[in-house]
């Protein structure tokens, strides 16, 4: 019994290590996903911040466009009256 006990032991010690190793290499490997998993979580965030920054900026967009076709209506309005004016003028 003591000859079957000696010759096993070393087999469940040999056993025991590979769990081991097995456990560390597992562990190593979750450090990793979660690290991966903070990665995308923290892309996420910034995707988010960067689609919020580009609605704003079109609406910067549309805003300034607004003002610019308001300015050269007032610009086209300012000729006119302008125009008038001129002619006014040389009646005179």
């Amino acid at each position: 019994m003591i000859d079957w006990l000696t010759s096993v032991f070393p087999c469940m010690q040999e056993l025991a290590n590979q769990a081991a190793t097995k456990t560390q290499e597992l562990k190593a490997v979750e450090e990793g996903l979660l690290l991966v998993v903070d990665k995308e979580l923290q892309l996420d965030l910034e995707m988010q911040e960067v689609i919020a920054l580009c609605s704003e900026l079109e609406k910067i967009k549309l805003e300034h466009d607004r003002e610019n076709q308001l300015l050269k209506e007032e610009v086209s309005k300012l000729a006119k009256d302008k125009k008038t004016l001129e002619e006014r003028n040389k009646s005179l």
